[in-house]
């Protein structure tokens, strides 16, 4: 079991397959039903069955095994989650903090205990089949009527297994449940439609000031990140599977989130917790996440990235967050000019640009680091820019006022705070901002630099 769950490099390969029972083992117990249906279909109508066809159907009965087995095998080659992370970056099962092991360590255990019951119960149900089938000599089976013994062991055993699973998932609430570690940072995850707003609190080390970005967060990887989790709009859910589980972000609520990455596994026992994925000074590592709870047209379009990195790597960040460098170059100031004068100062906040004071859209300070276009699954490219600035909905449906008329007037309110789409700023009557190719290319310019 340390083995399978502990991912040491020496179980590398068979972690493969084995950090991932739930699937493997799921695809057997339904290939296993779906044999055990087909069996009991052939078996009431071989009585009806003219002799000359019996042989073929022996014949199919005794494939059914192999096409079982190559069944699960081709359906467990399709399951992206038995390959490493590097090919699933959403996988499940992979954890690399405290709390993503917290929660492993209990349905790891689980799993293999309810797949050997599972296993036992199916056995059980083909030697019932196969002991009590009907003899075609006409005679009646024995009749019963009741067993005490039976009765009270098939009511304990499950109360004895229930048991077993919820104290240690009992404990494990209880502790992801405690207060956060004092050496942490606090960071307040706001979701958005359809995007993720991150505040840094100021911890007199680290975070000197407040910081405001958006869909991308930066952890310093020796501390626990302490995340206070709410919406502003309807109720998101947030969710980096590889950091640890769900959290439902609803208005007017916080939920609590904390988590601290595994040690390297060089700097540890063999056996003991850990994980190869540390970052090293200028080698972030990034993982991805998702909002988890249905929440509007573009649900499937909010996404965020977090970035684990060194503190003293973080601490840069956090200063070039809180001082960020101005553009020099031409067409980058051109672009700020279009950008301060067409209207998306008004709701975008950019540090270092006086006139970009907006709160109302996603902060776009150092928007030139990002990984992700606007929350959405794309990685950010000059061509997607230019659209997602001239079209957002093309990329991200209800983006804007124009798919979204009914929550589209900047101020209003729909009853689920204010407003969040992208404002019309058009001239002809399609709804869409009127920009010329030069002024698209400025704008672009103007955000890559912000670095």
């Amino acid at each position: 079991m340390a083995l399978l769950w502990n991912r040491q490099p020496s179980a590398k390969i068979l972690g493969r397959f084995t950090a991932t029972p739930q699937r493997f083992l799921r695809l057997i117990a339904g290939q296993v039903l779906w044999a055990l249906h087909v069996l009991s279909l052939l078996h009431a109508s071989w009585r009806r069955v003219e002799p000359p066809r019996r042989e073929l159907l022996v014949n199919l009965m005794r494939s059914l095994p192999a096409a079982a087995l190559g069944s699960v095998l081709f359906l467990g080659g399709c399951g992206s989650d038995i390959f490493p992370a590097e090919t699933d970056p959403m996988t499940t099962v992979d954890p690399v903090t405290d709390f993503g092991l917290a929660i492993q360590d209990v349905y790891g255990p689980i799993t293999w205990w309810v797949s050997i019951i599972g296993i036992i119960v199916l056995i059980l149900l083909v030697a019932v089949v196969v002991v009590f089938r009907d003899k075609g000599d006409g005679s009646k089976p024995e009749q019963i009527h009741g067993n005490l013994t039976m009765e009270v062991g098939w009511t304990l055993l499950p109360v004895i297994i229930v048991i077993f699973i919820l104290v240690p998932t009992v404990r494990t609430i209880f502790m992801l449940g405690d207060a956060a570690p004092d050496d942490n940072i606090e960071v307040k995850v706001i979701g958005k439609r359809w995007w993720w707003e991150f505040r840094y609190v100021p911890d007199g080390d680290l975070v000197t000031r407040e910081i405001v970005t958006a869909n991308q967060m930066h952890l310093p990887v020796d501390k626990h990140a302490s995340l206070l989790i709410t919406s502003d709009s309807v109720i998101h859910s947030f969710w980096a599977p590889r950091l640890g589980g769900k959290r439902d972000a609803v208005p007017g609520r916080t939920n609590r989130m904390w988590f601290r990455m595994l040690p390297d596994c060089g700097a540890v026992e063999a056996g003991q917790p850990c994980t190869n994925e540390r970052p090293k000074p200028g080698e972030p590592v990034r993982y991805q996440g998702e909002c988890a709870e249905f929440c509007g047209e573009s649900h499937a379009q909010m996404k965020f990235d977090v970035i684990m990195q060194t503190n003293d790597d973080f601490r840069d960040w956090a200063k070039r967050m809180l001082e960020p460098e101005k553009p020099t170059d031409e067409v980058a100031l051109a672009g700020m000019e279009v950008f301060n004068s067409v209207g998306c100062s008004a709701c975008h906040a950019i540090t270092g640009n006086p006139a970009a004071n907006g709160n109302r859209g996603p902060d776009l300070t150092n928007f030139g680091l990002r990984h992700r276009l606007a929350a959405t699954g794309y990685d950010v490219d000059d061509e997607l820019l230019k659209t997602w600035i001239h079209k957002p909905d093309v990329l991200k449906p209800g983006a804007s006022v124009v798919t979204n008329k009914s929550r589209g007037t900047v101020g209003a309110d729909d009853g689920m705070n204010v407003v969040q789409q992208m404002p019309a700023l058009d001239t002809d009557g399609d709804g869409y901002p009127n920009f010329s190719d030069e002024q698209l290319d400025q704008l672009v310019a103007y955000l890559r630099s912000l670095k």
